[in-house]
C-alpha cells in the first residue's frame, strides 16, 4: 500500500501499475488514430473502397473532410469577430452565449451553403446518372500483396505466441519472458511494427538518389 485516499482506501502499487498500463493503452489509441488521420488521405480512402461501396466511401471521405474544415471555419468567423470585439469569451455571460450562437449560427450558414454547393457540382457532373468510373493513381502491385501477406502471417504468429505464451491485453499476471513462444511473439512484434518505418526510410533514400540524379 502506497496511501490512504477518500475515507481511508487504500491506493496500491498494483493499482498505480495498471493505471500506467491503461493510460499507455490510451495513448496508444490515440496515436492510432491520429497516425490514421496523417496516413489515409481521401484520395487511398476511396482507392481502397470506392468500386466495392461506392456510396458509402463518398459519405465517409466527405464527412472526414468536413471535420478539419469546421474546426478551420470556426477559427476563421472567432477572428472576424474577435477583431470588432465581438469574441466569445468577452463581456457579460449573455453577450458570451449571444457570440457565441452567432459563430454557430455562421458556421451552421456556411456548412448548409457548402453541401448545396457540392450537390449543384454533383448533379452538373452527372453523378448518379450511370455506371459510376473511378480514378486512382495509385496502383496494387505484387509487392503490396507479399507486404499484405507478410504482415497477416506476422499478425497471426503474434497472436498465436501471445495466446501459448500466456501475454494478456489487459494487465494482469506477467507473462514469463523465458518462454520461447513470448520471445518470438515480442520478436515478430517488432519487426511488426518496424515494417512500414523501413519502408519509409527505404522510399525516403531510394527518392533523394533519384532526385540527386536529375
Amino acid at each position: 500500500m502506497l496511501f490512504t485516499y477518500f475515507g481511508g482506501r487504500h491506493y496500491t502499487l498494483e493499482s498505480l501499475y495498471y493505471g500506467i498500463v491503461l493510460a499507455a493503452m490510451f495513448v496508444s489509441v490515440m496515436i492510432w488514430f491520429a497516425s490514421y488521420n496523417i496516413v489515409m488521405t481521401t484520395d487511398k480512402f476511396l482507392y481502397i473502397f470506392g468500386r466495392t461501396a461506392p456510396s458509402v466511401s463518398l459519405v465517409l471521405s466527405m464527412i472526414m473532410r468536413l471535420i478539419p474544415a469546421f474546426q478551420k471555419k470556426i477559427l476563421q468567423i472567432a477572428s472576424a469577430r474577435m477583431c470588432i470585439g465581438k469574441a466569445g469569451d468577452l463581456g457579460s455571460k449573455r453577450e458570451k452565449a449571444e457570440n457565441s450562437m452567432t459563430v454557430i449560427s455562421a458556421l451552421t450558414s456556411w456548412a448548409l451553403e457548402g453541401g448545396i454547393i457540392t450537390a449543384d457540382s454533383m448533379r452538373s457532373r452527372g453523378y448518379g446518372a450511370g455506371k459510376r468510373s473511378s480514378f486512382a493513381i495509385y496502383r496494387f502491385t505484387r509487392r503490396d500483396i507479399l507486404l499484405v501477406l507478410v504482415m497477416g502471417l506476422s499478425m497471426a504468429a503474434i497472436i498465436f505466441c501471445g495466446t501459448m505464451g500466456g501475454m494478456k491485453y489487459i494487465p494482469g499476471e506477467a507473462a514469463a519472458l523465458s518462454s520461447v513462444y513470448t520471445r518470438a511473439g515480442l520478436l515478430i512484434y517488432v519487426v511488426f511494427l518496424a515494417t512500414p518505418t523501413v519502408i519509409n526510410i527505404m522510399e525516403a533514400i531510394t527518392w533523394r538518389i533519384l532526385k540527386s540524379r536529375i
